[in-house]
């Protein structure tokens, strides 16, 4: 069959179950990744929904696979359009039998795939997410509410895949096509990045074998995971599996393979608990829909100017201001910092979580839906296992994580 690969958030080789079934099968392929013209559009305020660090990212991840597909001879098409009429115009001038995706959790992207199946023949796989849906012990529409019981429930009952291997062999519809992919700029780190990386399959593996394996990092995570400067205090492998760069079901392997070769501890157990958190947010989408996102149809969004002073790093309040800093030249942050700034944005300048998150897609090269829309809710309350607890106070949060003023000092001089 000659099968087209509409590539979304599944940016690899290894743990593609459509590269490797088409590899399996001895299908003919085309893959094309498309930049859809809805993706591009602004929100209702205006704000874009492409940083430049979030889209250089993204343009790296595609220009590592497409080095990865010519080895094979197999050429990777990016096209920027409506998703449906680029799919249906390769469709038709190739003879194509059937459109091949992985299943992408979120409104917009739903809305995209129901779009195609309804026009093209089609098939969907899974590989998003760690478990599969029909791993899960109760059906997606059961999902447990509090993360609390889903952990306990997959943990005790829930099955996990291998990660299946990298086709050894692939076969394109074509041997070439002209190359539209825009250039990635060459990038210089801001030196104080704690995100120095580039995107792409490649470069998530090897982040993965030099934190966990060279430099031995993942035996003391809990420990520094709520560190804020230097590119150890954690794995940083959220952007990658962002993409789909790196498998969650790889990554748990190789977790599994280090407490059998070195060490099992609650370490290793914590990087498989936020990988698990991950699924949370991910199958509550998938439960709820688009009532994930709790906002009334007439909600009336007021932002002001603490919005933006927020945006720019220019509160007053340095611990804060040092994070959306880092955001804005790297396009990064803590896990430690992506609460407090989004704390502080809720319930100390009482601006709506909503425009946070929509900055936070705007900013982060590691944006997901579900994990993004789903932790501001959770800070704000109005999401799942609402609690009126969850205000964090700036200044204790500073002389806990940061007494010596290092960070604020590496993102804030104080005569600008």
């Amino acid at each position: 069959m000659n099968i087209l690969i509409w590539l979304q958030r599944d940016l690899r080789l290894h743990d593609n179950e459509i590269f490797h079934r088409a590899g399996d099968e001895g299908h003919h392929i085309l893959p094309v990744f498309v930049f859809d013209e809805a993706e591009s559009k602004a929100f209702h305020s205006g704000l874009s929904r492409w940083s430049e660090n979030k889209k250089t990212f993204l343009l790296e991840c595609l220009s590592d696979l497409r080095s990865s597909l010519s080895a094979f001879g197999v050429p990777l098409l990016y096209r920027e359009g409506d998703t449906v009429d680029v799919l249906s115009e390769l469709f038709a001038a190739h003879a194509i039998d059937e459109v091949w995706f992985t299943d992408t959790a979120g409104t917009e992207e739903q809305r995209r795939q129901e779009q195609v199946c309804r026009k093209l023949p089609h098939r969907s796989f899974s590989g998003q997410s760690l478990l599969h849906p029909e791993d899960l012990p109760f059906k997606e529409e059961a999902c447990p509410g509090v993360f609390t019981a889903f952990r306990k429930k997959v943990e005790k009952y829930g099955r996990y895949r291998e990660p299946l291997p990298a086709p050894s062999a692939l076969r394109p519809i074509v041997a070439s096509f002209e190359d539209s992919l825009p250039a990635s700029s060459t990038r210089s780190f801001h030196p104080n990045s704690a995100f120095p990386f580039r995107g792409g399959e490649s470069a998530g593996l090897d982040r993965l074998e030099e934190w966990m394996w060279m430099e031995d990092r993942l035996r003391e995570y809990k420990e520094t995971r709520n560190g804020m400067l230097g590119t150890s205090y954690s794995s940083k492998f959220s952007p990658w599996i962002a993409w789909g760069c790196l498998s969650p079901k790889f990554i748990l392997k190789e977790i599994r393979r280090y407490e059998e070769e070195r060490v099992a501890n609650s370490s290793t157990y914590w990087l498989l608990f936020e990988l698990l958190w991950r699924d949370f947010f991910h199958f509550t989408w998938r439960k709820e829909r688009g009532h994930f996102f709790k906002v009334p149809e007439k909600a009336h969004i007021r932002s002001g100017r603490s919005l933006l002073l927020w945006q720019e790093g220019r509160t007053g309040q340095d611990f804060i201001d040092a994070h959306m800093r880092e955001l804005l030249h790297t396009g990064y942050m803590s896990n430690r910092g992506r609460q407090n700034v989004a704390s502080y944005l809720v319930h100390a300048l009482k601006e709506h979580w909503l425009l946070g998150a929509q900055w936070f897609e705007h900013s982060l090269i590691d944006h997901e839906v579900c994990s993004n829309y789903g932790n501001w809710t959770y800070v704000a309350g109005v999401g799942n296992d609402p609690r009126d607890h969850r205000v964090f106070n700036p200044r204790i949060q500073a002389e806990r994580y940061d007494p010596d003023k290092r960070y604020v000092r590496t993102w804030i001089n104080k005569e600008s």
